[in-house]
């Protein structure tokens, strides 16, 4: 251990704000080369055969777009950045901060400059139409399921061959999918309308 006492003394204060330099898209993924998180090289096709392109977050670190939304998930552990650990979660809404495509994204965001809710909820007009018809879709979808559940299997479970369990699996998959629908929609909207999430 002889040589390491003087190793923390020199180490970088991390406790002071650091400052952050504006760079172009393009200058900052000429910098970035691997994601943060699964190390594999972005742009290139992974093991699995998908391809990782660069998404950031608003604290402007850069990964592969597919591990930082798998990090942020809503079912997920983390809400954060991994590398800088700022909270990834709008305030009064409560959703989670989506990763931007590096060739949309604003070069840093700071936390006060955010908006204070997400895309959908900020809402109004065509989003806010579109995603009330999507949710009662999906309640509709729900409802016909949850009936299934209550009445058909008294009369018809030996000829259906379906367990309740099936049927609460096929409601998971329905708030999935409609889930999906929804993030799909504004996504479109984003592009579209060159609208950004943050």
């Amino acid at each position: 251990m002889k040589g390491l006492g003087n190793s923390w003394s020199k180490a970088k204060d991390v406790s002071k704000p650091s400052t952050f330099t504006t760079v172009s898209p393009d200058q900052a993924l000429a910098s970035v080369q691997h994601c943060s998180i699964c190390n594999e090289i972005i742009g290139v096709s992974r093991a699995d055969n998908l391809v990782e392109n660069a998404a950031v977050l608003p604290c402007s670190h850069i990964f592969g777009e597919l591990c930082i939304s798998r990090w942020l998930e809503s079912d997920s552990l983390h809400h954060n950045c991994p590398i800088c650990r700022r909270r990834m979660i709008y305030e009064e809404c409560g959703h989670t901060i989506r990763p931007c495509g590096i060739s949309r994204a604003p070069s840093f965001v700071e936390e006060k400059d955010m908006p204070k809710k997400c895309f959908a909820c900020r809402g109004g007009g065509l989003v806010e139409d579109v995603l009330v018809m999507i949710n009662e879709r999906r309640l509709a979808e729900e409802k016909i399921l949850l009936g299934m559940r209550k009445c058909v299997f008294g009369f018809f479970d030996e000829m259906c061959g379906t367990t309740v369990e099936s049927v609460d699996e096929r409601i998971k998959e329905v708030r999935e999918r409609w889930k999906d629908a929804a993030g799909a929609f504004c996504r479109e909207l984003e592009e579209k309308e060159g609208r950004d999430q943050w």
